[in-house]
């Protein structure tokens, strides 16, 4: 990955048809990691250490930035192979030895049910991973380049709700509700307590409790896990 991370336009979105690969590097301060696909940046991951892993060795250091970087990005990685590239040459070998240590034995154990291989990368060319440890201002540029998807089923929600049956839907529950700050509106919505009121007309229910149960980032939850996240959102 050559490109600068204050000359990145923006972060692209996963594709879990593609290989992920992440680059790796923990300095005697801070891990930090990149998750990238096709040498484009999806995510960064910067995190301190503490003050017993500040004094660790540099392969142990190097370690616990991989786990922690698996970590965090596991609903990513998890059932598909990936890449981890690092600058220590000894990470390459470490797991494929005999485990003689207690040390080995816990490293071992975090990454067991991965699909992964390690590619040893100078420290010279992780220039995105180290441009995360620069204490000058982030650019207005990345700032800008923070993105998040919003799924169509809010705006078909909101224009719903401007045709005749969404508007009589709306007189209904306001005209019949006991006490009126069950019932609200806001952005072209109806709210039941807090919570985006969703009709039977269209699927809307099948509909999200398909999106929090069937996305690639969901994890396939079984009935209950899956309807009480879609109860905290929705009624």
């Amino acid at each position: 990955m050559k490109v600068e991370i204050e000359k990145v336009p923006n972060l692209c979105l996963p594709d879990f048809t593609q290989p992920f690969a992440i680059e790796i590097d923990a300095s005697t301060i801070v891990v930090r990691a990149v998750l990238s696909q096709a040498s484009h940046p999806i995510a960064f991951f910067n995190k301190k250490m503490s003050p017993r892993l500040q004094a660790a060795l540099v392969h142990v250091r190097e370690m616990y930035a991989i786990t922690e970087a698996i970590k965090k990005w596991r609903q990513y990685l998890f059932g598909n192979h990936f890449k981890i590239y690092t600058n220590q040459k000894s990470l390459n070998t470490l797991l494929s030895h005999t485990i003689q240590t207690p040390e080995q034995q816990k490293w071992t154990t975090k990454f067991q049910g991965y699909d992964f291989e390690k590619i040893y990368k100078p420290g010279k060319n992780n220039v995105v991973v180290d441009s995360l440890s620069r204490q000058e201002p982030l650019p207005l540029l990345l700032l800008l380049a923070i993105s998040s998807p919003i799924p169509t089923i809010f705006k078909e929600l909101q224009l719903y709700f401007t045709t005749t049956e969404g508007h009589n839907l709306i007189l209904l529950h306001f005209c019949n509700q006991s006490l009126p700050i069950q019932f609200s509106k806001s952005q072209e919505l109806l709210f039941f307590r807090n919570r985006i009121f969703l009709p039977q007309a269209h699927n809307f229910c099948k509909r999200i409790i398909s999106e929090f149960h069937d996305s690639s980032t969901r994890g396939h939850s079984d009935l209950k896990p899956t309807m009480t996240k879609v109860a905290i959102s929705f009624y």
